[in-house]
């Protein structure tokens, strides 16, 4: 099973090759004008589209295991209050909201206390609850360490 991460980043790397193939899509500059579009022109075309289309694919599957992942953990998780450790946006926007990279310290009731990231998206009027020292609940999973802040 791939992560969300490295999938992403594949994706990322197989949509900036798929241009190196679309360079040869003008190869017909060379060919005589009596030739709709020369063979090379064609492996080309369909070599850049099969990169680019599996590199969207990767980054929209990376997309939604993040999601998907912060849902099985609010749904599963156990709440807790943890304090903000650090805050970090990770470039990416989402109807126009934030997804934020926080590092959290969680100490349960039971067992030591650990650090994590919770990556999520952080609604515009939430934004000034995250900021460093401060207290929100959460809700993490203790074997695997993840957890999420939860804002309801």
């Amino acid at each position: 099973m791939i992560n969300k991460k490295s999938a992403a980043s594949l994706g990322w790397r197989l949509f900036a090759l798929s241009w190196i193939p679309f360079i040869g899509i003008f190869s017909y500059v060379f060919y005589p004008i009596e030739e709709w579009l020369p063979p090379v022109s064609i492996y080309c075309l369909v070599i850049s589209m099969c990169l680019m289309i599996s590199g969207i694919v990767l980054i929209v599957v990376s997309l939604s295991a993040g999601a998907n992942d912060n849902r099985r953990i609010h749904q599963t998780g156990e709440p807790g209050q943890a304090t903000i450790v650090s805050v970090e946006d990770s470039g990416t926007r989402i109807n126009d909201h934030f997804v934020l990279n926080v590092g959290v310290r969680i100490a349960p009731a039971f067992g030591p206390a650990f650090e994590t990231v919770c990556s999520q998206v952080i609604p515009i009027y939430h934004m000034a609850q995250i900021q460093k020292n401060n207290t929100v609940n959460v809700r993490y999973l203790k074997d695997t360490q993840e957890a999420v802040i939860d804002f309801e």
